[in-house]
């Protein structure tokens, strides 16, 4: 009897040894970003401006829409927008060195202005006693400008990635409260810090301040390889693809060469053109094996194969977009698809003046793929999970819950733990134990069965010696016959 437990025991342990390193943490699996790797769209507001303190009306006429984006501290109208305003008397008060990816460049300071913003229900809000940024010479991609942080402080902003079905857009709503998440979605909460900046751009030192915000910051890990950093990221609802600095991307372990850059194609899977203030440059692409926010609920959010462009980004370790929220809307043959990652991402920055913000993220029921969680969370557990637990296979020392695996909160991951991850393993099980060779399958409704002591009608199979109870001899039954041919009857003379 102790022979065969302890056989049994040490195939467990080679198959939880083959399993692979993988970052011991909960992580929900939402799969790889869209095949393109550039969000779908950008939260967008139709924005216009007065004279602060009339009702002269200044434009925007026909360019009207506007990004409304975490990345940017400020506000910006680019050409289009202004030449319109230009013609009902927009008026500039200064100018102000404005520092991009590609650079930087003087821009204009408005005159004092009110600004009406309006969402994808029509609801507006108003900002009044503005600056801001201005270029007729800044093509902004077809949209008429940029409306930063300041209009976000002190409100909820909901990403309502969901509308993409329907209106081939994503929807942005300014809200009082943060709503609960539908019934079938589960919801996680990326804790943002907002980060004040100063205004450091003056041409001369009495031009008037800028309208001015911090910007958030999330905690992420980026993995590459054996090589992983994790650090406070920007939150860039106005990046349509994630960047990284090129200091990332040396300690990610990309610079084979060991020159100090990053180089197309040695080093890099492509090259993209992106342009901006300061003008535009050329960029290498990089693919990392993953991407990983976490949240206050304790598993991470975790995105494989994610595309980045490295960008110098002083002060900056990377810039999380807006890809890895619009994914999954994408269908090769439809274009818009109804497999979406997300449904909502609300902004929670009620708590601004506290340098404090939220984003609560709810995860629709095809991609809320938990691991290692609670058997009440997670009906489902694979191999990833199993790898996730063989981290802590053994530990002594679970005064955090080991990750998750210590599931019966002894301290220990031990055979208890083990056979909790056996209880949901690759659900749902048989519906009985057939013949043998037994197979994971087997396991998985072996283990639904064990420890019953009421078995009647034999439970379904598992209670093999038919004494009424599902135990160890039960179980050394079925290890007996694990992934063993049955005897094949010799042929008739």
């Amino acid at each position: 009897m102790g022979q065969r437990t302890a056989a049994l025991t040490a195939w467990f342990a080679a198959v939880l040894a083959c399993a692979g390193a993988v970052a011991a943490a909960p992580i929900v699996d939402l799969g790889p970003p869209d095949a393109f790797g550039f969000a779908l769209d950008q939260p967008r507001v139709d924005v216009w401006f007065y004279r602060a303190g009339t009702s002269l009306w200044l434009g925007p006429e026909s360019y009207t829409s506007f990004v409304l984006d975490t990345g940017a501290n400020g506000l910006l109208a680019g050409e289009d927008a202004v030449d319109e305003m230009q013609g009902y008397g927009y008026q500039t008060d200064g100018r102000y060195y404005e520092q991009g990816v590609a650079g930087g460049q003087f821009l204009d300071v408005s005159e004092l202005l009110d600004a009406e913003v309006v969402g994808s229900d029509s609801l507006a809000i108003e900002m009044l006693d503005l600056r801001i940024l201005s270029s007729p010479d800044l093509d902004l991609g077809g949209f008429g400008g940029i409306i930063g942080m300041p209009a976000m402080v002190g409100r909820v902003i909901d990403w309502d990635l969901a509308a993409f079905p329907t209106d081939w857009l994503m929807g942005t709503h300014f809200l009082a409260e943060v709503p609960p998440p539908a019934p079938q979605n589960r919801r996680y909460t990326l804790d943002l810090q907002l980060v004040p900046f100063e205004q450091t751009g003056k041409e001369h030192p009495d031009d008037p301040n800028l309208t001015w915000a911090p910007l958030p910051f999330l905690t992420g890990e980026i993995c590459s390889g054996p090589y992983r950093v994790r650090g406070q990221f920007v939150l860039d609802s106005g990046a349509s693809l994630s960047f990284i600095s090129t200091a990332t991307a040396v300690a990610l372990g990309l610079d084979t060469n060991h020159n100090g850059v990053i180089e197309y194609p040695a080093e890099a899977v492509d090259e993209l053109d992106i342009g901006g203030v300061g003008g535009s440059l050329t960029v290498p692409l990089v693919v990392m094996d993953q991407i990983r926010l976490a949240t206050r609920e304790g598993p991470w959010l975790r995105w494989t194969e994610p595309l980045f462009a490295v960008v110098e980004i002083p002060g900056l370790d990377a810039v999380v977009g807006m890809e890895l929220f619009t994914s999954g809307w994408f269908d090769e043959e439809t274009f818009i698809g109804d497999n979406g990652f997300l449904d909502h991402v609300y902004l929670d920055f009620r708590q601004a003046d506290a340098l404090r913000g939220a984003a609560c993220v709810d995860v629709r029921p095809d991609s809320n793929r938990l691991r290692l969680l609670p058997p009440d969370q997670a009906p489902s557990y694979d191999l990833l999970d199993l790898a996730l637990f063989s981290q802590h296979w053994l530990r002594d020392d679970c005064t955090d819950a080991c990750g998750g695996a210590d599931f019966d909160a002894d301290g220990d991951v031990d055979l208890a733990d083990l056979l909790v991850l056996e209880q949901s393993w690759l659900a749902p099980p048989a519906e009985a134990l057939g013949n043998p060779p037994y197979d994971l399958l087997d396991l998985a409704f072996f283990s639904r069965q064990w420890l019953r002591d009421d078995c009647t009608d034999a439970c379904g199979g598992a209670d093999f010696d038919a004494d009424g109870d599902v135990d160890l001899a039960d179980l050394l039954v079925l290890a007996q016959n694990w992934l063993i041919p049955p005897a094949v009857p010799p042929e008739s003379p």
